[in-house]
């Protein structure tokens, strides 16, 4: 009964992941999949906005010098002002939207886990205790839904702003 609450391939490979298992992970954000589309686009757009910043900071600065610098300051200003806002707003809403996919994520994954909790023999629940037994649901749910984001929203937008800056910065140069 131990293997039901472990999230282990096997008793000989505890560190490898099978791909049923990621399918069953899968099975569960496939009802979030356009959420997580947004978040993923809305992530991008912003790494895309903060690695061409620096390029407008840039023109304003060639422009200073010129006969036209204060329109040139004042057009930049515009700009980046505009791009800020852009950004920030971007970034707010996905932060919003991820929240509330994570969420219905986590009560997807709960609700299922305590429906096959409901299905064991009594034997087995009353071998560990249901209380130990759901903290640690909850705190597996908790870390799976926690990986999931970190690597969806934080480390895909991030390393795609590196790529998105090396290839600016390869043209550049």
């Amino acid at each position: 009964m131990q293997q039901i609450w472990r999230f282990e391939a096997s008793a000989d490979a505890p560190h490898s992941v099978r791909p049923s298992r990621l399918r069953e992970v899968a099975a569960f954000a496939f009802p979030h999949r356009r959420a997580i589309a947004l978040i993923v686009a809305l992530m991008l757009a912003v790494a895309t906005i903060s690695a061409v910043e620096p390029l407008i900071l840039k023109l304003v600065l060639d422009g200073l010098p010129t006969s036209n610098g204060l329109n040139v300051l004042l057009t930049g200003l515009a700009g980046l002002t505009a791009i800020a806002m852009t950004r920030e707003l971007m970034d707010g809403s996905a932060t919003w939207l991820t929240w509330r996919t994570r969420i219905g994520l986590q009560y997807a994954l709960l609700e299922a886990t305590v429906g096959k909790l409901h299905r064991m023999p009594l034997r087995a629940q009353r071998s560990e205790g249901v209380g130990a037994i759901m903290t640690r649901l909850d705190r597996s749910i908790q870390g799976l839904t926690q990986a999931v984001s970190l690597l969806l929203f934080s480390v895909l937008p991030s390393v795609m702003f590196l790529v998105i800056a090396i290839s600016i910065m390869l043209r550049l140069d």
